[in-house]
């Protein structure tokens, strides 16, 4: 059982955050410069959007409350309009921006590459 789930079933997290959690594109740990742990919510979209940035907020949010450490939220994608960027800077949220990367559809969904051959992301999605 996964520290959400047993968050979820003793009642500190809601059903609604379980699942905002669980429906994060992808969750990290990483290490700042200084060594310090922190999580990362990640939300991946071929355009970033409006609903990308708050889904990334949240799922950050979540983690830092049950994890009691730094979370950062972070959108990647294809392209981010004038709008969007203001939006991440004034929030914090980090972008991240492919350029180098090729679709294909599998079994299993979408899955991005990047130049190198390195498997990226696969989401059930459509991009």
């Amino acid at each position: 059982m996964s520290a959400i789930q047993r968050a979820g079933n003793s009642g500190l997290l809601t059903h609604a955050e379980c699942t905002r959690v669980f429906n994060t594109d992808l969750i990290m740990k990483a290490f700042t410069a200084d060594s310090k742990e922190i999580w990362v919510a990640f939300e991946i979209s071929a355009i970033i959007e409006d609903n990308d940035i708050e889904r990334a907020l949240e799922s950050a949010d979540i983690l830092r409350r049950l994890m009691g450490i730094q979370a950062v939220a972070a959108v990647g994608g294809y392209a981010i309009s004038d709008p969007q960027a203001e939006q991440t800077k004034d929030s914090g949220v980090e972008v991240f921006i492919f350029k180098a990367l090729s679709a294909y559809r599998s079994k299993r969904g979408v899955r991005l590459i990047d130049r190198r051959g390195l498997r990226v992301y696969t989401t059930r999605r459509r991009i």
